[in-house]
């Protein structure tokens, strides 16, 4: 065993010194006094011309390690970081490189922090937006509805928490629907996408001339999305036969054809390129109570009426809704 050359007492570490000998020769002396800017609004911090919102142990690390000059050591690094507001004071764990041997040591340093409005928070404040979601529905003016794909768009742009510069700016009520305002363009395409796997509808896109940054045109986008909610039961013509609406799901429309009484599933995009429209004269809703079964047809007793009538379809309860289109009666 090798001793340390310089204390004598302690094995020898990578070179003719000991680890406690090698870890004295680092000095560590502080540098300037760096200054830092964090928002009164969000938290987030400005460090080396960026801001940050989420994680800022790494920008942390850096200002961290440039607060200090190691004398002796080849390499620093700096793994942990956190910034104290109460005290001004930046907190880390650091490792230096001393002649070969890693040496650990704790760091803290006092920083100017400066409270700076951030830009995002600027923009969020002052109603900035780049893109315009319009959520509409084939009925006028569903709330049911709409305040649902309200929740799918706030939980697209939730999932991009980690990007300030998304957010939703404004949300607007109108009796034909809702227009949610964006921080940026793709939130408005992300937010669209969305809405369009979730639920049978359309998409169109414009954008207009908002003015100049950086010499540049800058657009704003207005993605318009309709969203197709008839309810069971409507009565549609679509290429010159009469269906009814059995059910709309994200992925197909559902129909009965009021001719054969054969279903039909109709993809998305093929329904709104084929020509539709609802029928002039829509159909009766009633109750009745079922009397018997047969293969695609249920005797009912009318609730109202107390007539016996003969549907197409099969019931599944003891009493259900029918539809009564051109003096046939439908279960749905």
């Amino acid at each position: 065993m090798m001793l340390c050359v310089n204390c004598g007492a302690r094995e020898a570490e990578g070179g003719p010194l000991c680890r406690q000998c090698t870890a004295a020769l680092l000095v560590v002396r502080e540098g300037k006094k760096q200054r830092i800017e964090v928002c009164p609004k969000c938290s987030s911090i400005h460090v080396g011309g960026k801001w940050y919102s989420a994680d800022s142990t790494a920008p942390l690390a850096r200002l961290l390690a440039s607060s200090f000059h190691f004398e002796n050591a080849s390499h620093v690094r700096v793994d942990e970081a956190s910034l104290d507001l109460g005290s001004s004071t930046i907190r880390g764990r650091a490792t230096a490189t001393v002649k070969g041997v890693d040496v650990s040591l704790d760091l803290e340093r006092e920083v100017f922090v400066a409270r700076v409005s951030c830009p995002v928070c600027n923009r969020v404040t002052g109603s900035y937006y780049e893109s315009i979601l319009q959520i509409r529905t084939y009925s006028g003016s569903n709330r049911k509805l709409l305040e649902e794909a309200l929740s799918v768009v706030e939980e697209t742009v939730s999932a991009r928490s980690s990007d300030p510069s998304s957010f939703i700016s404004k949300v607007e009520w109108l009796p034909e629907g809702v227009d949610i305002y964006m921080g940026r363009k793709n939130d408005g395409q992300r937010a669209a996408a969305a809405l369009r796997s979730r639920y049978v509808s359309t998409v169109r896109v414009s954008k207009r001339l908002a003015g100049y940054r950086e010499g540049r045109e800058f657009h704003r986008f207005t993605y318009s999305v309709r969203i197709l909610d008839l309810s069971r039961g409507t009565a549609i013509n679509m290429g010159g036969k009469h269906y009814l609406v059995s059910s709309i799901s994200g992925s197909a429309v559902h129909l009965v054809n009021t001719g054969d009484w054969r279903e039909e599933q109709v993809a998305p995009q093929e329904f709104f390129t084929r020509q539709w429209e609802q029928s002039s004269v829509q159909p009766e809703r009633r109750r009745g109570l079922v009397l018997a079964r047969r293969q695609g047809e249920t005797d009912l007793m009318d609730m109202s009426t107390y007539r016996v009538v003969t549907a197409r379809g099969e019931a599944q309860s003891d009493e259900v809704e029918y539809i009564v289109f051109r003096e046939q009666a439908y279960i749905i």
